[in-house]
């Protein structure tokens, strides 16, 4: 026997078919619209003998849908069905079931059993229409005690499948087209007086026969599926992180590259500058050096020139004493000449 899931699972699961609503509330607007009745189709055995007891009795759930279901085998109740024709607004015509069908005041069945829980979310075979299980209980009861420790709780105000809101004094159920078949496991017997019963045409009536269960290998409704689809989504991620680090890489690549070939530039730059600076500086030296020369050469001539002034005033000088000795020797001579004349 299989593994019944744990609270943790069908929270999980429970998630998963809020996903699959959201995705089609993409598609279609969300509009919630008024059930007058949750339904029961049955056989006109059934009806009958419902008819003489006044009562219709709870029986113990099959394996029907996920054979992993905590109430499966554990949890006796009455199935109901609760969606309908959105053109006219009444239950939906087709069943599987029975040819007549009882119609119950969802004020009726939530008056009596206002805990609502979560307990399955299948389909029969995989991309097959889908359905969500609930089980409603009153407070208290065995059934209620099983599920507070089994099932989690539904807020039936807010939740996206099907809503119980109380409007002038009673219990008005609604619900949107989400694409999902919501069905109600009520867990306590029928009184059938005053309740009403409708017949189902034979050409809507198509038979199921023994328990149906759910595959395993749809993605929408099983944990292994969505296990699976999140090793998918690991796995992409982990290729997505795969080809950012070689893309950070090249793009790292390149950045060094760039910044080699500025560095380089800078470089080439810088020793073009100092290049063309010690150009500068040596046409500067080369400029003074010359220029040194320049003041040299002319410090020199003007050198040369007091030597050669210098030199002539002396050959100047020497000529004047020259000069000067021999007047003076004369003058001299002159005297002694006279000199000898007197004598």
């Amino acid at each position: 026997m299989a593994e019944f899931h744990s609270m943790a699972d069908l929270e999980s699961l429970y998630e998963q078919a809020e996903g699959f609503v959201d995705e089609k509330h993409l598609q279609w607007k969300e509009v919630w619209t008024p059930i007058d009745y949750f339904y029961r189709d049955t056989s006109k055995e059934l009806k009958l003998a419902a008819e003489r007891d006044q009562r219709m009795e709870m029986y113990l759930k099959d394996n029907s849908g996920d054979p992993r279901c905590p109430i499966n085998g554990r949890l006796e109740g009455l199935h109901f069905a609760t969606n309908i024709n959105y053109c006219t607004g009444q239950p939906f015509e087709k069943t599987p079931f029975g040819e007549w069908r009882l119609l119950v005041s969802p004020d009726v069945m939530y008056t009596e059993c206002p805990n609502v829980y979560f307990s399955d979310f299948f389909c029969y075979w995989s991309g097959g229409p889908h359905h969500l299980s609930l089980v409603m209980t009153k407070p208290g009861s065995p059934a209620d005690q099983f599920c507070l420790e089994h099932l989690p709780p539904v807020d039936m105000e807010t939740n996206q499948f099907l809503r119980i809101q109380q409007q002038n004094g009673e219990y008005v159920a609604s619900i949107v087209n989400h694409g999902i078949w919501v069905e109600i496991v009520y867990t306590e017997t029928v009184e059938i007086k005053n309740q009403k019963w409708s017949q189902n045409k034979p050409e809507d009536v198509n038979r199921r026969k023994g328990e149906l269960r759910k595959p395993d290998d749809c993605p929408i409704c099983n944990m292994i599926g969505m296990k699976m689809i999140l090793k998918m989504i690991g796995m992409k991620m982990i290729l997505k992180m795969i080809v950012i680090k070689m893309i950070l890489k090249m793009i790292l690549k390149m950045i060094l590259k760039m910044i080699l070939k500025m560095i380089l530039k800078m470089i080439v730059m810088k020793m073009i500058l100092k290049m063309i600076v010690i150009k500068m500086i040596l046409k500067m030296i080369g400029m003074k050096m010359i220029l040194k020369m320049i003041v040299i050469k002319m410090i020199l001539k003007m050198i040369l020139k007091m030597i050669l002034k210098m030199i002539v005033m002396k050959m100047i000088l020497k000529m004047i004493l020259k000069m000067t000795e021999d007047d003076c020797y004369k003058e001299d001579s002159e005297e002694d000449s006279e000199g000898d004349l007197l004598h």
